[in-house]
């Protein structure tokens, strides 16, 4: 899915509006290249009514390299686990290339496009992008606020020093690819965020229960795949 772009009907950033935004991407886009700390809550399982207790019995605090080590060190793991949904290491290892290769196609094209200036290695990239932050004009702070949310959200869900996300035999509701969606759980912190590696739209955390949604609904009503094949087909005897 195309990156949403501002349209000249959007209205002018008010000078709050701009501070806050600023400190928004500069807060988000760090842990990207920064060492950070995660502090999550963690919520008891209720074994008699067989769900999670509302409230977090405590917090997780973890100190963790940053996403960009994280998801480079995932591109690595040609062997290892296959928790998490994969049927192979292989497809675990293609989605972290393919998702890092995203990223780097963005930044670039914002580093020279936006900021008119000769891109270099991703992390050079992204750390020269916070460092501009304050001085991009509206148009440009709107549509590194899209971009980023996507970098980070694929950067969580591909990478993971362990665990590969889940991926689930379901069709994305924005493209209807099949078996494109990557889903990661924080099953103790009852977080969550999804991204699709065919169109790139993303699912944050206060999303995620509406791709969840979406998923049980096309598992209770049966993941049509031969609608796509027939599809296919009528294209190649078109063709042909």
């Amino acid at each position: 899915m195309p990156t949403p772009q501002p349209t000249t009907d959007t209205p002018p950033l008010t000078a709050q509006e701009r501070r806050r935004l600023q400190a928004d991407l500069a807060h988000q886009l760090r842990p990207m290249i920064e060492p950070f700390t995660s502090h999550e809550p963690w919520y008891r399982w209720d074994d008699t009514d067989h769900r999670w207790e509302n409230m977090p019995a405590g917090l997780h605090t973890t100190e963790l390299p940053s996403l960009l080590e994280q998801l480079q060190h995932a591109t690595k793991q040609a062997n290892g686990s296959t928790s998490g949904g994969y049927q192979s290491t292989v497809l675990a290892h293609t989605d972290a290339i393919d998702g890092q290769r995203s990223i780097d196609h963005d930044v670039t094209a914002f580093v020279s496009g936006k900021l008119h200036t000769q891109p270099g290695p991703l992390e050079a990239n992204l750390a020269l992008i916070i460092r501009r932050i304050p001085t991009l004009v509206d148009a440009d702070l709107l549509e590194l606020a899209a971009l980023a949310k996507r970098w980070v959200i694929a950067a969580k869900v591909l990478s993971g020093l362990d665990a590969r996300p889940w991926a689930p035999h379901n069709r994305c509701p924005w493209c209807s690819a099949m078996d494109s969606l990557r889903i990661r759980f924080d099953v103790s912190g009852q977080l969550g965020v999804g991204w699709c590696k065919e169109c790139k739209e993303t699912w944050d955390e206060n999303q995620i229960w509406m791709l969840g949604a979406e998923i049980k609904k096309q598992n209770a009503e049966g993941v049509d795949e031969d609608d796509a094949d027939g599809e296919d087909d009528d294209a190649v005897e078109d063709d042909a």
